[in-house]
């Protein structure tokens, strides 16, 4: 018996290396407008921070002049440092909208 010795298919070859480049381009894309979300996403997450801080700051002010018992439910939904507690003396639920009174607390 002889050993016959396939050789590829040029044609196959050809097919597949074509297919090959051109998910190569699509995936060049898909990396491109990954890079992209990712590089607005990171900038939005970063205002998105500068505007709570802000808003923060806003609260502050607002719960010095009213009284921080007096700030309505609605102004508190993007508010991030709340804190309440009670005043062991006299039983009194004292709330604070200061980042460093919510930091001490834990």
């Amino acid at each position: 018996m002889s050993n016959v010795i396939q050789f590829p298919d040029v044609r196959e070859r050809n097919e597949v290396e074509k297919q090959m480049e051109a998910h190569q381009v699509v995936l060049t894309e898909l990396y491109d407008a990954l890079e992209k979300i990712e590089r607005g996403f990171t900038a939005l997450k970063a205002k998105t921070h500068e505007v709570e801080d802000e808003y923060q700051e806003l609260i502050q002010m607002y719960a010095d002049i009213v009284g921080a018992d007096n700030v309505g439910v609605k102004w508190l939904e993007y508010c991030g440092f709340v804190s309440m507690r009670e005043d062991p003396e006299t039983g009194e639920l004292i709330i604070s909208f200061d980042k460093e009174d919510e930091e001490n607390d834990e």
